[in-house]
């Protein structure tokens, strides 16, 4: 997986076709690794009840709740799809899920093809389906209108390539860049600079009047989704302390010891890709650490004012930096192509480590998933019917490093399993809360 600068940024030219073979194979991984999760029954989750509540309290067009059709348009279809149409069937919903991470795969090294050597492009690509930075987008399924965004963002670079090389068709890249960000804004700052970044790559002039209109298009669609976010703005700012640990991490791997290991080595790797790329080397392993870097900091940028973690449940926002992290530990590998078995070796590992990551945050949403039925069936057997004040759950609310199916107010979830609309259940969130209820309010879970 050697290259030089020619291979990122070179005279006009036209990209190899995606290998048939190589495709199948990112396909074949992105649903075998969904398959035990599906097996194992998913199931909803904290926000999930809130919009089967807004299902059914509101109708099939307000599933989404309030806002939604003009805070995030995609958003506002996908939920209609998900939990309006396939509500009270997680498994469905999840097929949906993840039919749509699998597409996200094959459009993934579909467009990376285009900018890359196919070695690379595949091993880049096979790294970001295994990889567990992103796990609330393979399990949690109100992340239904992140997964399509991305999916439109990978098909708008994919055809935005195309329009570069052809010299036509910049309108159709443009409209998929926009109804990206339309579904999660985190597309929208990686997108503007795609615009101008992948004419560069492919040797084509990187501005021109028809991709100024394609910039203006994109940041009113910024412009537009600020104006009408839901978020509260101003209350602190993204923990961009912790993305480091998020992607690179125990984002990757939960045991400590092994995920600050790799944090170092990838710390490591970063200072001597720099160090390279000063003394010019044109190396492509370079090259794709710092343009990894470049998609992890556009990929975040649209939560600077958002008080959000990008850990555990957090990971959302890793939508398109875990692209980035992707591309820096396939730079950190590419680097070791002079010896091709020693790039192998490191490539195997790296996937192995991986997969042992993301095999155990399926266990994280299998037991949060349990605690929420072993939460509703102990609420029911105590109380067949609402009572007229509060139930507190606990003595604390159940996690498994991070991920949790119930938490704080939970009456609008009791609500849309019963069909009633008289329910208070509230989860508590420490044993003080608990104990600070009448006993004969109290329910117990451990």
């Amino acid at each position: 997986m050697s290259g030089t600068a020619t291979d990122l940024v070179d005279a006009p030219r036209r990209p190899a076709p995606p290998s048939a073979l190589a495709l199948a194979v990112v396909v074949t991984v992105a649903v075998i690794v969904h398959i035990p999760y599906g097996l194992e029954g998913p199931k909803y989750l904290l926000d999930d009840y809130y919009t089967l509540w807004f299902r059914q309290s509101r109708g099939l067009l307000g599933t989404a709740g309030p806002g939604q059709l003009s805070a995030r348009p995609g958003a506002w279809l996908s939920y209609l799809v998900e939990f309006g149409v396939l509500g009270h069937h997680p498994l469905l919903g999840y097929l949906l899920l993840a039919g749509f991470d699998v597409l996200a795969a094959a459009l993934l090294y579909r467009a990376l093809t285009r900018l890359l050597p196919g070695q690379v492009a595949f091993a880049a690509s096979t790294l970001w389906v295994v990889l567990a930075d992103h796990s609330t987008l393979d399990h949690w399924l109100s992340t239904i209108n992140i997964v399509l965004g991305l999916c439109l963002l990978l098909a708008g670079v994919d055809r935005l390539a195309a329009a570069a090389t052809r010299g036509r068709g910049l309108l159709v890249a443009t409209s998929l860049l926009v109804a990206s960000g339309l579904c999660y804004e985190a597309t929208l700052a990686v997108s503007a600079v795609a615009l101008v970044a992948v004419p560069r790559i492919l040797g084509r002039p990187a501005w021109s009047a028809r991709t100024a209109f394609a910039e203006t298009a994109v940041v009113a669609t910024g412009f537009w989704m600020l104006v009408h976010t839901r978020h509260q703005l101003g209350g602190g700012g993204f923990d961009y302390r912790s993305l480091p640990m998020s992607l690179f991490g125990t984002g990757v791997v939960r045991i400590q010891p092994i995920g600050d290991a790799l944090l170092v080595a990838t710390f490591a790797l970063i200072a001597v890709s720099a160090a390279r790329e000063w003394k010019r080397s044109g190396d492509l392993g370079c090259h794709l650490v710092l343009a990894g870097l470049v998609v992890i900091v556009a990929g975040t940028v649209a939560f600077a004012r958002d008080p959000i973690s990008p850990l555990d449940l957090g990971d959302r926002v890793n939508q398109v930096a875990a692209i980035g992290a992707a591309l820096v530990w396939t730079g950190g590998i590419a680097q070791l192509g002079h010896v091709r078995w020693a790039a192998r070796a490191a490539l195997v590992t790296t996937l192995l480590v991986a997969s042992a990551g993301y095999v155990s945050r399926d266990l994280d949403y299998r037991d949060a998933g349990r605690d929420d039925a072993r939460i509703i069936h102990a609420v029911f057997v105590a109380y067949p019917a609402p009572p007229k004040q509060a139930v507190v759950v606990g003595p604390v609310y159940l996690t498994h490093h991070g991920v949790t199916g119930m938490l704080g107010p939970e009456g609008q979830a009791f609500d849309a399993l019963t069909g009633r609309r008289d329910w208070e259940v509230w989860v508590a969130l420490s044993p003080t809360q608990f104990t600070s209820s009448p006993p004969a309010l109290r329910v117990v879970v451990h």
